[in-house]
């Protein structure tokens, strides 16, 4: 709203949005504090989009999300990666949304950009790198750890939307938050999916983890957390 620009997304992502579907956008399982906005454009897999002085081929990326994109510059060999390759991790993988394949989605979309030559990489989350081909491998090794014991997957969700959650609406009364996030659909069920209905234990793991590393911080008894978008 602040800029002005017009939203262009995935056609899958602008179908989502116009049929306001708040399963498919994550908003109602994680229950994210968004609202539905005007898309202008529904990108396809091929597509050419210029902005500024580059020009970029839109390749589709599912895994992470149904209508994961990513942004290319054959030129400048400069990928806007958005959630499809970060530096040092990968994303969430929601089975319940997304489906059992995700991963295996997520497993071809590597494969797909790792034929790109690029030497500067701009990610979702965190800065700017360009060791392109080492972000790739340990992708690659994740999505085969994940392959290996689906739990993996289960604290993944787990500890990521528990940080997400503190971000979105710190600081979060202390007290009562295990009770918060019970109330969710998504905590309740991925425990269920992975871990075997202990909800309370895996809370306790997580929150004292995030607290010993210093991820979660108490102020006045409310948790903040010390990570970025």
């Amino acid at each position: 709203e602040r800029s002005g620009c017009s939203i262009w997304l995935h056609e899958i992502g602008k179908h989502f949005i116009e049929s306001r579907d708040g399963w498919s956008t994550w908003w109602e399982y994680y229950h994210q504090q968004a609202d539905f906005f005007p898309c202008a454009v529904g990108l396809t897999d091929g597509d050419k989009v210029r902005i500024g002085p580059h020009a970029f081929e839109v390749l589709h990326t599912p895994g992470h999300a149904a209508d994961g994109i990513v942004l290319y510059d054959r030129k400048n060999r400069l990928l806007i990666s958005s959630d499809t390759l970060w530096q040092h991790d990968l994303p969430v993988h929601t089975v319940r949304v997304e489906g059992n394949a995700a991963v295996w989605q997520t497993q071809k979309s590597l494969e797909k950009i790792s034929q790109l030559e690029v030497n500067t990489v701009c990610p979702g989350h965190g800065p700017l790198f360009t060791d392109f081909g080492a972000a790739l491998q340990r992708g690659q090794n994740k999505i085969g750890q994940y392959l290996a014991d689906r739990r993996i997957i289960g604290t993944d969700v787990l500890k990521k939307i528990t940080v997400y959650t503190v971000l979105m609406k710190q600081p979060v009364p202390v007290e009562g938050f295990f009770d918060d996030l019970m109330a969710t659909n998504w905590f309740a069920e991925t425990v269920d999916l992975y871990f075997d209905s202990r909800y309370r234990a895996k809370y306790d793991e997580i929150t004292g983890d995030f607290l010993k590393r210093g991820i979660l911080k108490i102020k006045d008894e409310h948790y903040v957390t010390t990570v970025r978008p």
